[in-house]
């Protein structure tokens, strides 16, 4: 059996070259007119016109394509503002991730229906055209540009911005809001385009749980200055292998202690590795500690060396002064760091309750010992004790200092600390 035509070497060359020749005429020429196939007879008889009533009023092909182009331009030019004006509505009385949604689903509806095929696939004849070299599609370009792209989407960014605004929040950086608009229109355009030129199935709701999670991920609380490397830290799977020891990781902690004086839950891992040094990466950063929360705990390690003092300060008085002495150093210093205090409660919870083996990031007991500094001075108080209620003792009374402390900021210490040692029992 003979191949196609041509299936030679010297065949195939030649045929891939009148391929080649044929896309070029097509696309890079721009040469094919939007009315390319069309002549006043034909369109005359599709309308159920006479040619010369189309003539009147078109006098010349060009003078209908250009028609053609409003008409396809005006059809499409409102709704992703009418989209956009419904979650304005939605955000008041839903939150952000519900107007988001509500906008990006009518959008959608819209763009998907039966009613709007029609628009779309003219619309991709215009944007056939537009990709080409020639006068026809730099003329067509310019028209997208000014009258499709240009007319709605600042009107469109500026509604998402009030969106955005309104629900407290901002763009990660380097985005912008006009980023996001731009991204939520190509995201609804490649879908479109797989399910009427590839037949492909769109899932119901794809589109508006795609866009919900854009934002989401785009956008933080306005108060949390996030840049695109706190995105990417969050997408780091933490080894548990960064920062080779620990007293590595503690210093890096405690060199970005600064930041979390108003609190840790807006802080970025970036910014925690910029605090910590150039030579320090976001993603050891998150293999250490997994959570800014964890970093703020063990930034209270800086407090050691004070501890320790006020442990041996006045120790040769009696060990019941120096317990006291240390418990109220911990509890000034807690009381000036509340958020770190309260970190640092949460953390050592965390890993009491946890699998060691499943721990995410440092133990916290281990970069930060209070436990140890208040169970050496409980074991010598109470030498009839066992070691382990020494150990339970000990954290009862450190848990107790850095939680009453970081609730009770304004409270007099002597009244805290007295409170505390209440805890440990009589002889």
């Amino acid at each position: 059996m003979r191949g196609p035509a041509g299936d030679t070497p010297k065949g195939r060359a030649a045929r891939a070259r009148i391929v080649e020749a044929a896309w070029d005429l097509l696309v890079h020429d721009g040469s094919v007119p939007l009315t390319a196939g069309l002549t006043v007879r034909s369109v005359a008889a599709a309308a159920g016109m006479s040619p010369g009533a189309v003539q009147h009023h078109f006098p010349t092909m060009a003078d209908l394509s250009d028609a053609m182009v409003d008409a396809v331009l005006v059809g499409v030019s409102v709704e992703p503002v009418e989209a956009a004006g419904l979650g304005m509505e939605r955000v008041d009385e839903s939150g952000f991730a519900e107007a988001v949604r509500a906008g990006a689903q009518a959008n959608w509806d819209v763009l998907s229906s039966a009613d709007e095929s029609e628009v779309e696939r003219r619309l991709r004849r215009l944007y056939a055209l537009a990709v080409g070299r020639g006068a026809d599609s730099e003329s067509m370009r310019a028209r997208l540009g000014e009258e499709l792209w240009g007319s709605y989407r600042p009107t469109v960014e500026s509604m998402m911005d009030s969106l955005v605004e309104a629900a407290g929040r901002r763009p990660v950086d380097p985005f912008t809001v006009g980023d996001l608009a731009q991204l939520t229109g190509a995201l609804a355009e490649g879908l479109l385009a797989e399910s009427m030129c590839g037949g492909v199935p769109v899932r119901a709701g794809l589109y508006a749980d795609s866009v919900v999670a854009l934002a989401l991920a785009l956008t933080v609380p306005a108060r949390r200055r996030w840049t695109l490397a706190d995105v990417d830290a969050g997408l780091h799977e933490p080894a548990g292998t960064a920062l080779d020891r620990v007293d590595v990781a503690v210093d890096a902690a405690c060199a970005a202690a600064g930041l979390f004086s108003e609190g840790y839950a807006d802080v970025g891992l970036a910014a925690v590795a910029a605090a910590a040094g150039a030579d320090v990466s976001v993603e050891s950063i998150v293999d250490a500690f997994g959570t800014s929360r964890s970093v703020a705990a063990v930034s209270f390690a800086r407090h050691l060396d004070a501890l320790v003092a006020a442990a041996v300060r006045r120790r040769d008085t009696s060990v019941e002064v120096a317990l006291s002495d240390v418990v109220t150093e911990l509890a000034r210093r807690a009381q000036a760091e509340p958020w770190v205090a309260a970190a640092l409660v949460h953390e050592r919870v965390l890993a009491r309750a946890s699998d060691p083996d499943r721990l995410v990031g440092l133990d916290v007991r281990r970069a930060v010992p209070l436990d140890d500094l208040i169970g050496d001075l409980l074991a010598e108080l109470r030498p009839g004790w066992e070691r382990r209620e020494v150990d339970a003792t000990a954290a009862l009374v450190v848990d107790a200092v850095l939680n009453q402390s970081a609730g009770r900021s304004e409270e007099a210490l002597g009244a805290l600390v007295a409170r505390v040692l209440r805890l440990v029992p009589s002889d």
